[in-house]
């Protein structure tokens, strides 16, 4: 688990699937999955899932990138898509979103 989550982290704008993964790892899906289903609790598509939105809400935070930038940068074919995704997985829009760390940014010391 801790090889693929090291292989996430180096591969997540490239959009690799669990069987790409998997691959590279020398097992299957279905291996993996049980692996970090037993280690995270979490299946492998949403690790993915959730190293690709920790990534765009850190663009968000720390740049002034438009969604569209950061949508390529992430390696989305579709800046639509990436913002489906973006709300879909953090239940805000990429501008609520970063309106919100603004003002949390703010008011932290």
């Amino acid at each position: 688990v801790r090889r693929f989550e090291a292989l996430v982290d180096a591969h997540f704008r490239d959009h690799w699937g669990v069987p790409d993964y998997a691959a590279a790892l020398s097992v299957t899906p279905v291996t993996l999955t049980r692996a970090c289903r037993a280690i995270t609790g979490r299946a492998p598509g949403h690790i993915i899932q959730d190293r690709l939105l920790l990534e765009a809400m850190r663009y968000l935070r720390h740049t002034a990138a438009s969604a569209k930038q950061i949508s390529d940068r992430l390696g989305f074919a579709d800046p639509a898509y990436f913002a489906r995704f973006f709300k879909a997985r953090a239940g805000l829009t990429t501008r609520d979103f970063r309106r919100s760390s603004t003002a949390a940014n703010v008011l932290l010391p």
